[in-house]
C-alpha cells in the first residue's frame, strides 16, 4: 500500500492538488498502519502525560505571571481541552489549581522568610500586591499579614 500510494503520487504528477494531497494522506496511513514500532497507548495515558506537563509547567513557573493560555501553550493543547481533561481528572479547574499552588507557595514563604508581602506576592507571580492579597485571603480567608501573625515559628 505504501509503495502503491507513493506510486501514484509520481506517475500522476499533473492531477489535482486534493487529488496528490488525497494520496499522501493515504501513504502516510499506511505507513503509520505498518510500522513495527506503533505502540497504542493505553486509555488516558496520553491524557495522564499531559495534565502531568501542566503540572510541571505551573511547579516549575509559578513564580511567573503565567496564564492558563501560557500552560496550554506549552503542552500544545487548545486551552478549552486541556481544561476540560484537567478538570475530569483533578477535580478542579487549570486556574483553582495555579491559584492554590501559588497560595500554598506564599505561605511557605510567609511562614519562614521575614520577605514583605509584595516581595512574596512577586515570588509567586503576582504583579499586583492587591490581587495577591486577594487570592491569599480567597483561599485562607484572613490576610497574608495576620496569617503570617498567627503562623510564624517562635
Amino acid at each position: 500500500a505504501i509503495r502503491q500510494e507513493m506510486m501514484h503520487i509520481v506517475d500522476n504528477p499533473h492531477s489535482s492538488t486534493i487529488n496528490q494531497i488525497g494520496h499522501l494522506y493515504l501513504f502516510f496511513d499506511a505507513m503509520i498502519r505498518g510500522s513495527a514500532t506503533r505502540k497504542t497507548l493505553p486509555s488516558g495515558s496520553l491524557r495522564d502525560s499531559y495534565i502531568k506537563e501542566a503540572i510541571t509547567f505551573i511547579e516549575q513557573n509559578y513564580n511567573y505571571p503565567i496564564t492558563v493560555e501560557d500552560i496550554a501553550g506549552f503542552c500544545n493543547l487548545n486551552r478549552n481541552y486541556l481544561g476540560k481533561i484537567f478538570k475530569e481528572n483533578t477535580n478542579q479547574t487549570l486556574q483553582h489549581f495555579l491559584m492554590h499552588y501559588r497560595m500554598s507557595q506564599a505561605a511557605e514563604h510567609l511562614k519562614l522568610s521575614d520577605r514583605t508581602i509584595n516581595e512574596i506576592a512577586k515570588l509567586c507571580g503576582y504583579q499586583n500586591q492587591l490581587h495577591f492579597s486577594r487570592a491569599f485571603k480567597t483561599i485562607y480567608g484572613i490576610s497574608p499579614h495576620h496569617w503570617r501573625e498567627k503562623n510564624k515559628p517562635v
